[in-house]
């Protein structure tokens, strides 16, 4: 675990993404109300070799907002001037009886139906475990809210273990022996592995399994990799040696010694690992080695430079010299993969107005902007295989919040903008104060395997909604950066829209007015809403709540007022939204 990192785009389950309106939204990000929302159309996932491919930058830090929302004197966009959404009867083709007015400051989102970006793969979303908590999910593979709640996310997601637990405290034992050294505290077997393998199938999930870089033992590794590779067969989708080695001058346990000494450089590393590439390829030929699992999350990426092109130096830093480059240098890795974590309790006393701050969005936009740069140079994808909002495991009351859910929104939705590989978040499920999405209450329901949703948990499942959606330019007039607006386009006629705003509660509402030259004909919503940015608990999502892993009863979307070519939703200061907008043919009827 560290301070800082997305997974390969895996879809080897193409997902559904064009249906009515309103259901579509609905049944992508909600797997429950699938079978109630029929439709056309389907778009396919990329490959994992598609996602190292060139994207494109995205729709700006903010969305090209204009002036900040709420500020006084600030004009009503143009095309809002008039506009019918105050005391607007219901979207066109409904009953004219019983209309909902809508108020709230207007704000126009512009959404460009040309040229989208590469589509979202099914496994963009995943999840990231600590190795020490592997015989924890092995045990509860069959019986457990883990499984139930992987799926709630829908198929291709991918599950990754590693964490510092990784390197300071776990062994393999392919034949169930004791640990022989003191720093052997948690054991992997190949019971557990096949355990894990049951629960990839079922769920139709991918591993990602990192092996111990810390002790060096490249036979043992390729030993471990050879065993998972039985265990999970087509599931396992890499193996990644070592979690963040360039700090491991300064891991330890208590009273031993670090993992390596202060000369310890990216050029060892390179050395270590090809000797770790020979031994796990004649093991488990085949199979894919991701890397280098850095810490770094600042620029200029010197470990992830360094091994995408490990024959040449790295740029030089005050905090990260560049390396000589190295003799023979091992083959790149399938992906490149790195951490990142935007705010931090080490040393540091975050608070919900810092993980809800326009600065804390900018941070994660430049290292997007930074890796998806990479990522186009190297045509190889990047992974942020392990990321979430406050490092060091989190502050209570901050990272286990609601602002939590808001942000997680923005922040994926930005990554899927930029056309990363995909974004994996940190899960411990014993610590519920954590940053944790997933989380046992206490010592029983963990012992039994039951888990409760943390509110950063709903904010991934709206965010699964824009799964094999294509990302879309827009501009946004009326709203400063308060408001996040994102678009995707989710077939030839359905239009997606991410909506987050991040005022604090007792602003006033946002009327958001969304257009893009074409008629819409029909429109749902699926609102995300908390008591407050600093709750821990009364989340919901479409009205439901998570159960047990599931949302109970079936969420319920709104239909949305429609007057031709715009849509038009009230959006509650401190909530999200993801909005579907059915259009019509380009160039029918308006």
């Amino acid at each position: 675990m560290s301070a800082p990192a997305p997974p390969r785009a895996i879809s080897r389950h193409p997902s559904t993404v064009a249906a009515p309106a309103l259901c579509a939204a609905i049944a992508t990000a909600i797997a429950l109300l699938a079978s109630s929302c029929g439709g056309a159309g389907r778009s396919e996932a990329p490959s994992r070799a598609g996602a190292s491919g060139a994207h494109r930058a995205g729709v700006g830090a903010d969305g090209g907002v204009g002036a900040a929302a709420g500020t006084a004197g600030a004009s009503t966009p143009d095309g809002l001037r008039g506009a019918p959404w105050e005391g607007a009867g219901p979207r066109d083709g409904a009953p004219a009886d019983a209309p909902t007015p809508l108020r709230g400051r207007p704000v126009r989102v512009s959404v460009a139906l040309g040229s989208p970006g590469p589509p979202v793969g099914a496994g963009f979303i995943g999840l990231s475990m600590e190795t020490d908590d592997l015989p924890w999910v092995a045990h509860h593979e069959a019986s457990g809210d883990l499984g139930v709640a992987m799926r709630s996310l829908g198929p291709g997601g991918v599950l990754r273990f590693g964490g510092v637990s990784t390197d300071l405290k776990s062994f393999f034992s392919p034949h169930n022996e004791r640990a022989t050294a003191p720093w052997q505290r948690i054991r992997v077997t190949p019971g557990e592995l096949a355990a894990i393998g049951a629960l990839a199938r079922a769920s139709r999930w991918h591993v990602i399994l990192t092996v111990d870089l810390g002790h060096f033992d490249p036979g043992g590794a390729a030993r471990e990799a050879a065993a998972a590779r039985a265990a999970l067969g087509a599931s396992l989708a890499a193996i990644e040696i070592g979690n963040e080695p360039d700090r491991f001058p300064h891991e330890r346990l208590p009273g031993a010694e670090p993992l390596r000494g202060a000369g310890w450089s990216v050029r060892d590393y390179l050395a270590q690992l090809r000797a770790y590439r020979r031994a796990i390829a004649a093991a488990a030929p085949g199979v894919p080695i991701d890397g280098p699992d850095a810490s770094s999350g600042f620029p200029p990426l010197a470990w992830l430079t360094a091994v995408a092109a490990p024959g040449r130096p790295a740029s030089a830093s005050a905090t990260a010299p560049a390396p000589a480059p190295a003799p023979a240098p091992a083959p790149a890795p399938a992906l490149l993969t790195d951490h990142f974590y935007p705010t931090t309790s080490c040393l540091f006393d975050p608070t919900v107005s810092e993980l809800m701050a326009p600065a804390t969005r900018a941070k994660g936009q430049a290292m997007i902007t930074r890796l998806a740069a990479m990522q186009r140079a190297t045509h190889r994808g990047v992974l942020l295989d392990e990321t979430n909002s406050v490092s060091c495991r989190g502050k209570p009351g901050v990272s286990n919040s609601f602002a939590s859910a808001l942000w997680a929104i923005d922040y994926v939705a930005r990554g899927m903008d930029a056309g990363l590989a995909g974004m994996y978040f940190h899960l411990l499920p014993a610590e519920p104060g954590s940053y944790t999405p997933l989380a046992a209450p206490d010592r029983a329901a963990l012992a039994a395997g039951q888990l409760r949703a943390n509110p950063e948990w709903y904010g991934l499942l709206l965010a699964h909604g824009l799964v094999g959606t294509r990302p879309l330019h827009a501009t946004v007039a009326g709203a400063g950066p308060e408001l996040s607006a994102r678009p995707f386009l989710a077939g030839p006629g359905e239009l997606r829209v991410a909506l987050v705003d991040f005022e604090p509660p007792g602003s006033q509402p946002l009327l958001v007015h969304i257009s893009a030259a074409q008629r819409v004909t029909s429109g749902g919503v699926l609102r995300l809403t908390a008591p407050a940015p600093g709750a821990t608990s009364g989340v919901t999502l479409g009205h439901s709540t998570v159960v047990a892993g599931s949302l109970r009863p079936a969420p319920r979307g709104e239909p949305l007022a429609i007057r031709g070519t715009a849509a038009a939703v009230e959006l509650a200061p401190s909530s999200a939204a993801l909005l579907t907008l059915s259009l019509a043919p380009s160039g029918g009827p308006r």
